[in-house]
């Protein structure tokens, strides 16, 4: 197909991005690189020894002496949130950023909690932990959440940074692994007659380096000073916590770039997503997105692209593998499905909000691709 000069592609990349590359980029590679997984047993390990059946003051010395013996030296109340957690099933960031208003709330409502509990259970052991800690920080019944926040953030980021920097050779101007640079291409269109621009919703900034990358912006902030933030649609119409919405904290942080600036309308070729996972928690940027290129009317089309990296799990065997082979496509195939009907329920003419996915598929303009 012939592009005229003035083609551009719009490339929205999530952290399944920098996984597809084999970077240690993930929530589980930060906390096994931070010892944090032993950290969480030895935390389960004080709570299990704890009598569940004492009195409120026998059981609550207990829970203060177990955790001041401890070598758990935790005190960054989000990161120590997330390692009471009683599921155990916080895999991907966007599960992360799904902790961020709980933590809240709980650490907000602990700070006025007075205990009239005679026994405790489990859950409520890891609460006196949080309580516990939060008396030792807080001074007057205050205590800034979002400094919290702010720690765990600056603990992620430097991580990133250690890997960022790690990848290029500045001298040869090159990726020192040659397979990275053969992977990155096989995402991006490399023609002289296309500009790729990137929303990037990862801290790190390798891609800038690249020479068919015209422009990039970390919508989220790069690894010196990345942000984690919820959805508005998650706070409803309660205003307490708006502060910690990725629409606030973009604004406060100043994240997105100086210079960068959406194709124009009449430019835009296409819009690429690879490696994001659709999370709710982003709904708000897509469907601006969406918004300003009028996605019903205009002949922009929608790539969302997957890798199966199911084949690439060596815990399982040849036959598991033959089994699960579908489950990324299909999860994708789901993901892009609420995707666009949320997006279609926003319209101000439902009807046209209805058929909006359809009317994409009949004009050849929506596409979930595979990438080897």
């Amino acid at each position: 197909m012939y592009f005229s000069p003035k083609s551009k592609n719009l490339y929205i990349i999530g952290n399944g991005f920098d996984l597809y590359l084999g970077l240690k980029t993930s929530y589980n590679d930060f906390f096994k690189n931070k010892n944090y997984i032993s950290i969480r047993k030895d935390i389960q390990n004080k709570i299990d020894s704890i009598s569940l059946l004492k009195s409120e003051l026998e059981n609550e010395n207990e829970i203060d002496r177990n955790f001041n013996n401890s070598k758990i030296g935790i005190y960054n109340l989000f990161l120590l949130y997330l390692l009471l957690e009683e599921d155990n099933k916080t895999v991907n960031w966007n599960d992360v950023e799904k902790k961020i208003l709980p933590a809240a709330k709980k650490i907000q409502e602990s700070l006025f909690r007075i205990p009239n509990m005679r026994y405790y259970d489990k859950t409520e052991i890891r609460n006196r932990i949080v309580e516990k800690i939060i008396d030792r920080k807080s001074n007057n019944k205050e205590l800034d959440f979002l400094k919290e926040l702010n720690k765990f953030e600056k603990e992620f980021g430097n991580y990133i940074a250690q890997i960022n920097n790690d990848l290029f050779d500045i001298g040869m101007g090159t990726f020192k692994d040659k397979n990275i640079e053969c992977k990155v291409r096989k995402i991006f269109e490399v023609d002289n007659n296309i500009t790729n621009i990137v929303i990037n919703f990862n801290y790190t900034t390798y891609l800038e380096k690249m020479d068919y990358i015209s422009e990039m912006t970390n919508i989220h902030g790069t690894f010196e000073n990345p942000i984690f933030g919820i959805d508005n649609t998650e706070i409803g119409n309660d205003r307490e916590f708006y502060y910690l919405t990725k629409t606030s904290r973009v604004l406060f942080n100043n994240t997105i770039k100086e210079d960068f600036k959406l194709p124009n309308k009449i430019e835009i070729s296409k819009i690429c997503f690879f490696g994001h996972s659709l999370a709710r928690a982003d709904y708000s940027y897509f469907q601006s997105i969406f918004d300003y290129y009028d996605i019903y009317n205009s002949e922009v089309k929608l790539e969302f692209k997957y890798y199966n990296y199911i084949k690439d799990k060596k815990e399982l065997t040849d036959e598991e593998k033959e089994e699960r082979k579908d489950e990324v496509k299909s999860n994708m195939h789901k993901s892009v499905i609420e995707l666009m009907n949320d997006y279609g329920n926003t319209a101000s003419n439902k009807s046209r909000g209805k058929n909006l996915l359809h009317k994409l598929i009949l004009e050849n303009r929506i596409k979930i691709l595979e990438v080897e």
